[in-house]
């Protein structure tokens, strides 16, 4: 619940309760936007921890039993001794032996064809998002997601961009109690009732009662109100899109604010996935770990990757996420974090243990020559595992 900090905050200052734990709001708001790259790792493998194996033996020992490699009329795949045939060009499958790519663009008008080409290229103004072609939407609003993946800006000199009463109960002045009534009675009566179920229960769990600077009171306290707190704040965004736009919140002042737009726009499932994913990095330590210690929170995130895959995933498999990082600029993390996290939690795990196989295997040297001969050699099977996804 270390997300609602700055919500909650706001809300007991608007209602002109006594709460003076800005100080706390702002560290717990900068953590939860240190999530998104933990260490700045992203490069293709988001997990930031250890990138050694284990548990997988890549180097069996001597085997008695004699396999004689089945290549015949195959150029590609398993040779059923554990090596492989060949490996096909980037972009282009392996299917029964043969590198034969058949382009997938049903359905699509832009992005992967699954052949290392593309189903088409949008017009100027609009952006590729799950093979449509998206014209973002920013009629009206300074800040907040566009609807394509993206964000129409970021608020400043402090503002925070919430729709309904919170919006309205921003631009309020401190303590003016008849502009914050008039913010409640204009909005619908559903926001009304989403808003004063918040307020009384947080008022019932002792939440405006904690002491100032009481962290664990308010966690406590808060956690009570998560059903009612989700309601109110609930918007339209699955998890993996809500992660997405706090991944493209700007690493600058304006980015807490962003930040906070994302969360809020999460749908019930989002917030409550998203919810269960900061409880575990809470609870692994991730948040008590000091500033710029990448193998603290790679730790931490290690043991959290169940909640984060159930939070952050999507519908494309293994070798999809190969093709689609084959389209990414080679400086574009954000690019690589997106191919990543559209694959389902499979794929996703499958895409990993190749990329930890391969640095296994190749250690400092990144050349391609290494990483082919991994491929066909150490990694074979994980590939041959990956290209059937």
């Amino acid at each position: 619940m270390k997300k609602m900090y700055g919500m909650m905050a706001m809300l007991a200052m608007a209602l002109g309760l006594t709460f003076a734990a800005c100080d706390a709001v702002d560290d717990a708001i900068d953590q939860i936007k240190d999530v998104k790259t933990p260490g700045d790792e992203i490069t293709g493998d988001t997990d930031p921890g250890d990138d050694s194996i284990t548990g997988l033996d890549t180097d069996p020992g001597e085997d008695t039993t004699v396999c004689t490699p089945d290549c015949a009329g195959k150029v590609c795949g398993p040779d059923g001794c554990g090596g492989t045939c060949g490996v096909c060009e980037a972009g282009v499958p392996c299917n029964n032996g043969l590198c034969v790519c058949t382009p997938q663009c049903t359905g699509k008008e832009c992005g992967p064809d699954g052949c290392g080409g593309t189903c088409g290229d949008c017009d100027a103004g609009s952006s590729c998002d799950a093979g449509i072609c998206c014209t973002p939407s920013c009629t009206g609003k300074e800040c907040g997601p566009d609807g394509c993946g993206g964000i129409c800006g970021t608020c400043t000199d402090g503002a925070v961009c919430n729709a309904g009463i919170f919006d309205c109960l921003n631009a309020c002045p401190m303590g003016d109690r008849g502009c914050q009534t008039n913010c409640v009675n204009a909005a619908p009566i559903e926001a009304q009732m989403a808003f004063n179920a918040v307020v009384q229960c947080l008022d019932n769990s002792g939440y405006f009662d904690c002491a100032e600077g009481d962290q664990e009171c308010l966690k406590t306290t808060s956690d009570l109100c998560e059903d009612e707190i989700v309601v109110c704040f609930a918007g339209d965004l699955s998890c993996k899109d809500m992660y997405l736009c706090v991944v493209n919140c700007p690493n600058d002042a304006t980015g807490e604010a962003c930040v906070q737009d994302c969360l809020g726009e999460g749908n019930a499932e989002a917030q409550y996935l998203w919810n269960d994913f900061i409880g575990c990095l809470d609870e692994k330590g991730y948040f008590d770990c000091a500033e710029g210690d990448t193998e603290c929170y790679g730790a931490a995130w290690d043991q959290c990757m169940t909640e984060f895959r159930a939070c952050v995933h999507g519908d494309t498999g293994c070798m999809e996420i190969l093709d689609c990082l084959n389209t990414c600029p080679p400086t574009s993390e954000i690019c690589a974090l997106e191919c990543q996290v559209n694959g389902t939690v499979a794929a996703q795990e499958a895409f990993e243990a190749l990329v930890d196989c391969v640095i296994e295997t190749c250690g400092e040297d990144d050349s391609a020559e290494c990483q082919n001969q991994a491929l066909q050699g150490a990694c074979g099977t994980l590939f041959a595992a990956c290209q059937g996804m």
